[in-house]
């Protein structure tokens, strides 16, 4: 999902009813769409979703409420993402598909980073110009743990647990260690629950592929329809090309202008097959032909507009892509 929209059912006030929230005093909070109670399927931007948790956490009155709504392990409540991520054979499996069907439901980026005995689920807020609110993350992570305690029938724990926000008060602390079965960091870089590596081989009991084979195809065809506005490869083409003016385009630039982080954007690119210099070198190249066969600008100048440092870097590169140099090129298209 890459447009601003994220369907709320109203099956999620319902269950946030069962859990205890006075829904009264969620519809008079100034801060929640008015949508959200005239609609069996309101639509809301990221800034509104993320002002309906901020008021969920305010009215519940509650330090561990989002543990609880994440919690609240009811296969049937779950999901499409999760009732998929069910079917999987490994714990692992699992939040990989959770993480490739989320975005049908919201542009939450869900990573899953190994690095040597260490696995960690990373998440990340597309979309959003603020901090996501401590309730969706704290809800995020609670979700994704009860789908592996429920399919592999284990407790499983954390081994470390980073969040960015600054430290809460001690007893938000200590429900933060006891749910996740380790000590929680705060002032962090990044919103991560980290595993042993061990724990994503965990089987789970609810493994089904028959049902996962009849989910695939739907689940595939859903992605394929996201208003994307073509290929991530091709968006991120246009974003080099609007960028590439006398200044090399870098990820970092080209992620915030597609609205995702730069680690969410390479590893896009690498699940489509390429990456971020593969597709920069697939724009220059294509711009040096077009600027060589139609103006009169010299080499120099070409290797400014492309973003090169110098000349000879621009030479050293057309001659791998095209064999030849730019004023011989220019000359065999001429002839």
């Amino acid at each position: 999902m890459t447009a601003d929209v994220i369907p709320v059912a109203s099956a999620v006030l319902h269950r946030l009813s069962a859990l205890g929230l006075d829904l009264r005093r969620l519809e008079r909070h100034p801060d929640v769409p008015h949508e959200l109670f005239e609609s069996t399927k309101a639509r809301l931007t990221t800034k509104q979703f993320f002002a309906l948790w901020r008021a969920v956490e305010e009215i519940a009155g509650e330090p561990g409420f989002a543990l609880r709504v994440g919690s609240d392990s009811v296969p049937e409540r779950w999901n499409i993402a999760s009732a998929a991520a069910l079917c999987a054979p490994s714990y692992g499996e699992a939040i990989r598909v959770l993480g490739r069907y989320k975005r049908l439901i919201c542009p939450e980026d869900l990573a899953l980073e190994t690095k040597g005995s260490e696995a960690s689920l990373v998440v990340d807020w597309l979309l959003a110009d603020e901090p996501p609110p401590p309730f969706l993350i704290d809800g995020t992570f609670a979700s994704t743990l009860a789908l592996g305690r429920h399919g592999t029938g284990k407790r499983l724990v954390a081994k470390r647990l980073e969040l960015t926000r600054p430290e809460p008060p001690p007893a938000v602390r200590a429900l933060l260690q006891e749910h996740f079965g380790c000590l929680p960091q705060f002032g962090c870089t990044r919103n991560a629950m980290t595993f042993e590596a061990s724990v994503l081989d965990e089987s789970m009991l609810t493994e089904n592929g028959d049902l996962f084979a009849v989910m695939l195809p739907g689940l595939e065809a859903r992605l394929d329809e996201e208003p994307s506005g073509g290929t991530l490869a091709s968006r991120v083409a246009d974003v080099v090309g609007r960028n590439m003016r006398g200044r090399r385009p870098t990820l970092q630039v080209v992620a915030r202008d597609l609205r995702m982080s730069a680690r969410t954007l390479q590893r896009r690119l690498e699940e489509s097959g390429t990456n971020f210099q593969e597709v920069l070198d697939h724009v220059r190249r294509a711009t040096a032909r077009r600027l060589l066969q139609t103006t009169e600008l010299d080499a120099g100048e070409i290797a400014f507009l492309l973003g090169f440092e110098e000349v000879n870097s621009f030479s050293r590169a057309f001659h791998v892509w095209e064999k030849t140099t730019p004023i011989r090129y220019r000359a065999n298209v001429r002839a």
